[in-house]
């Protein structure tokens, strides 16, 4: 044990520092997660949420510091969190292409600050304890949502950021909690079920808790559904069957995960090219009158796939919407992408499409491999909710930009390199 010249254990030292940056990571975190549900501060016509103070002004500070000088984390990234490195680095060269310069700069800045979030987690988890810990907090801060909610439907009132607030008289009844409409929350709610929903069904937890985890998951199912986000009602489907199937399954496949280690990039790939084909190949078949949400969805994607194949490299970070609404193709006066696909085709083109193919599918095959391998509940969490996203990423006007997505992310990516760690 070596003792600094105040008398102080340096290893003792490096332990609490390490404790105090993961406290940070925790508030980070939730602070993310909440995001305007938290004070902030009015600078002239721009406000900061708490969120975005706290990361530039204390938590970068203390990573940076941590990281040269105190080595309180590592840094370690399996093949998938290189390609999403690489995909961000894509981004911000784009910003030299992207006509909207200040659009670019405010896009950046959001995706920044989510990759920060991300990162936070990867650096933080050495250990399945601090692991746990990190998917005990997403919990309460969906529980506290789910509470939130529960008072909009009760009282018809809602909080001040909400859409729902803005326009209470089209909602009505439509809960959101602190995100700015339903189908935002709706999204956050579809990637968090898998958590109840595992601790439903896994026989080691006592009976009280499954019942309560249970009562949990037809909340969030139920207010999913009073809301009408279909696709968020539809992913939450795909996370039922995934983890029941797996659930029963793993016995009988687990001796062939390394032959099927791959297929799920390959699926990545497969299904972002048959929606392509389809979108090419055919016209647009719903009728806008009938259901102009899904109508515009379909133009939008139109509009990304044109704008890939003109640049090639996309219309640069931040400039999708006044791109898509430069071309001939009608989307109803929709600008956002409501798509991850349509997102990654107007905004990074063809190269970083296929970067975020390579970093999703490969993040699908080391949960897989790993939930085989090991049968650990958080694993098949993680794998069903980034599973379901394919589908519940359509619902959000820019799922791209929610930082929920990014937490998974995170999660998935240190939840790998521990198991491998072990092994």
């Amino acid at each position: 044990m070596k003792i600094n010249q105040f008398g102080i254990s340096t290893t003792m030292n490096r332990v609490v520092t390490g404790q105090m940056f993961q406290y940070l990571s925790f508030v980070l975190l939730a602070s993310a997660l909440m995001g305007p549900a938290l004070p902030g501060i009015s600078i002239a016509s721009y406000y900061l949420f708490f969120f975005r103070l706290f990361a530039m002004f204390i938590y970068i500070p203390v990573l940076a510091y941590g990281l040269i000088f105190k080595k309180i984390a590592s840094i370690r990234l399996s093949r998938a969190g290189m390609y999403l490195v690489i995909l961000y680095s894509y981004l911000v060269v784009s910003f030299v292409w992207a006509d909207d310069k200040l659009a670019a700069v405010s896009e950046l800045f959001i995706l920044s600050l989510a990759l920060l979030v991300m990162g936070s987690i990867i650096v933080t988890v050495n250990d399945e304890r601090t692991l746990e810990k990190y998917f005990t907090l997403l919990s309460f801060v969906a529980l506290l949502s789910i509470g939130i909610a529960g008072w909009e439907h009760f009282t018809q009132h809602h909080l001040a950021v909400s859409r729902v607030n803005e326009r209470a008289w089209y909602y009505q009844d439509k809960m959101s909690a602190w995100y700015y409409n339903r189908n935002d929350y709706g999204f956050f709610l579809t990637m968090f079920s898998s958590i109840p929903l595992v601790n439903a069904l896994f026989p080691n937890n006592s009976e009280k808790y499954r019942i309560f985890n249970l009562f949990i998951f037809v909340a969030l199912l139920a207010i999913i559904s009073e809301n009408g986000s279909r696709a968020a009602m539809v992913a939450v489907f795909v996370v039922v069957f995934i983890c029941i199937s797996l659930y029963y399954v793993r016995p009988y496949i687990r001796h062939y995960r390394h032959h099927i280690y791959g297929a799920f990039t390959f699926l990545a790939f497969l299904g972002a090219t048959m929606v392509v084909l389809l979108v090419l190949g055919i016209g647009n078949p719903i009728g806008q009158s009938s259901s102009p949400s899904l109508w515009a969805r379909w133009q939008l994607i139109k509009g990304g796939l044109k704008l890939a194949f003109q640049t090639i490299f996309g219309a640069g970070v931040g400039n999708f919407t006044p791109a898509v609404r430069s071309l001939s193709i009608s989307t109803g006066g929709i600008g956002s992408p409501h798509s991850w696909l349509t997102w990654a085709l107007g905004t990074v083109g063809i190269p970083g499409t296929i970067l975020f193919l390579l970093a999703y599918g490969r993040i699908l095959d080391d949960l897989f491999f790993e939930y085989l391998n090991t049968g650990n509940p958080l694993i098949i969490m993680l794998f069903a909710s980034l599973l379901s996203f394919t589908i519940g990423g359509i619902g959000p006007s820019n799922v791209i930009r929610m930082r929920i997505l990014w937490v998974f992310f995170g999660l998935a990516i240190a939840s790998v390199s521990l198991a491998r760690s072990r092994s």
